[in-house]
């Protein structure tokens, strides 16, 4: 079946039609744009609206809205020097605010997550306690790793405006990149602990 998928926007600050399309795709393009709800026609001629975000959860995060505000002005007013030799590091600046402006995937918030669960188990909750580098805190059962992880998932709500429970249920357990399963080196550290009596 075809069907006809639209998605309306008002372009304020558009110099031409051909900007405003221009502005319009790239906000399309953005993980965390508000493009998440289409009018879906279907060949009947019965329009569906869809919002993705109901459908599927968000997938990526969105910064705060003021960063974001921020960012998008930035990288408009930099765009005017884009391709400038005279202006050293442009393009790379330019390249940095576009990535951040297409937020971060729900992996990405998992794993910086983890990684201040690391830290705060290490400096605040286990006084130097280390943990192996692959290890998941939000798998851990035990209660130090609960403890640790919890404490990050709040630091990080606050500090980003993400959730990082919300990442983790978005994950899709048959997605290879996504696999919950212990690696050796886990579990090896869990028997060493006491942690674990499995297999």
């Amino acid at each position: 079946m075809t069907y006809r998928v639209s998605w309306d926007i008002d372009i304020d600050d558009a110099s031409s039609p051909i900007d405003a399309a221009r502005k319009a795709h790239e906000i399309v393009r953005r993980p965390a744009s508000s493009a998440n709800v289409y009018n879906v026609e279907a060949p009947d001629g019965v329009v569906t609206v869809v919002d993705l975000e109901e459908v599927r959860g968000q997938r990526v995060a969105s910064p705060s809205p003021l960063l974001l505000d921020a960012l998008d002005r930035a990288e408009r007013f930099i765009a005017g020097f884009e391709g400038d030799e005279r202006q050293e590091g442009v393009d790379q600046l330019l390249a940095d605010i576009r990535t951040a402006l297409q937020g971060r995937s729900d992996s990405q918030i998992i794993e910086e997550t983890n990684q201040l669960a690391r830290y705060l188990m290490s400096e605040l909750i286990g006084t130097g306690y280390q943990v192996p580098d692959t290890w998941k805190f939000y798998e851990g059962r035990d209660p130090r790793s609960r403890k640790a992880w919890m404490h990050a998932v709040a630091v990080m709500e606050m500090m980003t405006f993400t959730d990082a429970e919300d990442a983790l249920s978005n994950l899709d357990p048959a997605d290879p990149e996504t696999d919950v399963q212990f690696p050796i080196e886990d579990w090896q550290y869990e028997v060493t602990n006491g942690d674990t009596r499995r297999g």
